[in-house]
């Protein structure tokens, strides 16, 4: 799992001379224990912001059945514009006034309608799962007293020495989820 970089100030073998494997055990193992100590922080967060999605999801898919039955309407009345013309009921003026601000009505709804879609297709999107599935993995470990090849195995990608006090752990989830977890 160790790995010293080789753009490091020192050579492979200097770095093996002070940096041996119980200090990245224990650096690695604190890291994770820190995780593991904000799992039930995340996961309320996680609980709220799920209830908030859901909660944005339900008000989009109102506004977009609302905006749908307008579209509708905007084109029924274009049908009735256009049978009062034919009908002699409305002059030529006011049927091209009338048609001119429908369609510009309709080319309207049709362009918030495409995206009220876009916003709830990308709220139907952020379910969070990678956030969840690390929790999860965390969890699994959570009665551990020290860092495990298991344990290291499911969370963590490399970690890389570039020099006497700085170790660099590259985690097997995103950036983001890293972020989420470590919100207090």
């Amino acid at each position: 799992y160790w790995k010293c970089d080789r753009k490091a100030y020192f050579s492979d073998a200097e770095c093996v001379k002070y940096v041996r494997d119980e200090v990245l055990e224990t650096a690695v193992w604190n890291a994770i224990r820190g995780m593991m100590c904000l799992t039930d922080n995340a996961r309320g967060r996680m609980n709220i912001q799920s209830e908030i999605q859901n909660g944005e999801s339900i008000r989009l898919a109102k506004e977009l059945a609302e905006l749908q039955r307008m579209l509708e309407k905007c084109r029924s009345d274009k049908f009735v514009n256009v049978d009062g013309f034919m009908a002699g009921w409305i002059g030529e003026e006011e049927y091209q006034r009338k048609r001119e601000e429908l369609t510009e009505k309709s080319g309207k709804l049709e362009e918030k309608i495409r995206e009220a879609d876009e916003r709830l297709k990308a709220a139907e999107r952020m379910k969070n799962t990678e956030i969840l599935m690390t929790l999860d993995v965390l969890d699994r470990f959570s009665g551990e007293t020290g860092l495990t090849a298991e344990m290291a195995d499911a969370l963590v990608k490399k970690v890389t020495v570039y020099a006497k006090d700085r170790v660099e752990i590259e985690w097997d989830f995103s950036e983001d989820v890293y972020g989420f977890i470590m919100v207090e």
